[in-house]
């Protein structure tokens, strides 16, 4: 009993952002079959469906698969309307790489301003499937990281940190959520995530895509804190609160 009504509420949890990750079918996974066999021994990678191998007969996901699921997101006309344009420049660079044409430099990193709860890293993660599907990530994963993931307590340990979560985020994205704590203003070593981000950000431009989201007013004290960063920001794209 009391695993059903886990599972009822793991879905209704599940289903309000309108994307199921990964770890969300895990937890359903693991309590389907604790209600198939209550008695049978549950290990936990039984359940992990990012470790099953794919079906032969499942299609690839193509770049409108995810920009339909992106369309039945609620609300967000105006960022759908900006996502779309992103994507299709995308692809008509695409396109003339393809025969040799030349496209103007640019990055993929974006900048999500708005307040919680408004869709910011939902919208990345069908981002980084979007570009997975155009085969310019290998991956299309999202890494979602914060201050604490980035920053250290002593010297030399920032930038190494830093540098761990892009790697793990190649061929995907990196999500910062509240980026801009990492303005530090002279307290911590909340400046050397960030320039290490700017060089990393223009290493590995074709690599990844850097999603920093946060408050509006926030956010802009984040970009002005190096330089480099501005340059670096393909768009900002703002996520307005939903109405009643």
């Amino acid at each position: 009993a009391y695993a059903q009504q886990a599972r009822n509420l793991m879905r209704t949890a599940a289903a309000i952002d309108g994307v199921t990750a990964d770890h969300e079918l895990i937890g359903l996974g693991m309590l389907d079959d604790v209600l198939a066999d209550p008695d049978r021994p549950l290990e936990a990678d039984e359940a992990d469906p990012t470790e099953r191998e794919p079906e032969d007969d499942v299609p690839p996901e193509t770049v409108d698969d995810v920009l339909d699921e992106l369309d039945q997101l609620i609300g967000l006309d105006d960022v759908k309307k900006t996502m779309r344009e992103l994507v299709n420049v995308t692809i008509v660079e695409k396109m003339r790489l393809d025969v040799g044409l030349a496209v103007a430099e640019r990055t993929h990193h974006l900048v999500l301003v708005g307040n919680p709860g408004t869709g910011k890293t939902t919208v990345a993660r069908l981002l980084a499937r979007v570009f997975a599907a155009l085969d310019i990530f290998d991956r299309g994963h999202l890494v979602e990281v914060h201050r604490a993931d980035l920053v250290a307590g002593y010297v030399g340990q920032t930038a190494p940190k830093t540098e761990a979560a892009v790697q793990e985020a190649l061929g995907g994205v990196l999500f910062i959520d509240e980026a801009y704590g990492l303005v530090g203003e002279g307290r911590d070593f909340g400046d050397e995530a960030i320039t290490t981000l700017v060089k990393l950000m223009e290493d590995h431009r074709d690599d990844f895509m850097l999603v920093a989201a946060g408050y509006p007013v926030e956010m802009r004290a984040f970009v002005d804190a190096n330089p480099g960063l501005s340059s670096r920001i393909r768009a900002e794209v703002e996520f307005p609160d939903y109405t009643p």
